[in-house]
């Protein structure tokens, strides 16, 4: 897949986006996928849209995945230096004190889940976190983003690209109205 250089609605000074797994396992499947993959990839080169590793493991064994980002991991990881720096460290502390529901309860699949470290770098930094989580649901990660000390914006797939414009109309298939309505 060839990545284009358009910018979509963004410029220099606009917000840099953390992708959690979700959001690429929700479009693997639709119609317009490689037009929203080739989207996140361009924001990626860009340095608008990062993730991190945890989010690789849990998509290593999805076949569409596999073949549409994995590839493309150098360009969407954030440096481990920045990963694993201090101030995110005492974030990660920080979530586990006050929403210890994001690690996995014994026999789950990871023990070391990415949610947890999506917050604490998108608090850390600034960035926008985007997940498709249910944000009235007490134990995601949309929930997770209001801990003092741990704050970061949170939004939704569909709204992310909106936002970016790489789709310019909500398909209100893809969308839980709650969510939009009451954001």
């Amino acid at each position: 897949m060839s990545i284009s250089t358009k910018l979509y609605r963004l410029s220099s000074s606009e917000k840099v986006y953390l992708i959690d797994s979700d959001v690429f396992m929700s479009i693997k499947s639709r119609d317009d996928a490689p037009i929203l993959f080739a989207g996140i990839l361009n924001l990626a080169k860009a340095g608008y849209v990062k993730t991190v590793r945890q989010v690789f493991k849990e998509m290593k064994h999805d076949p569409i995945l596999k073949t549409e980002i994995l590839p493309h991991k150098k360009l969407l990881e954030i440096k481990t230096e920045d990963q694993y720096c201090a101030e995110v460290a005492a974030k990660i502390t920080l979530i586990s004190d006050q929403a210890a529901h994001l690690w996995p309860q014994t026999g789950g699949t990871t023990s070391d889940p990415a949610d947890p470290w999506l917050i604490a770098v998108a608090s850390h930094y600034g960035y926008c976190l985007v997940t498709n989580e249910n944000k009235r649901s007490t134990k995601k990660i949309p929930a997770a983003c209001k801990i003092p000390g741990a704050t970061c914006e949170c939004i939704s797939g569909p709204h992310f690209f909106y936002a970016t414009g790489i789709v310019t109309a909500f398909d209100p298939a893809h969308i839980f109205p709650a969510d939009f309505f009451n954001n």
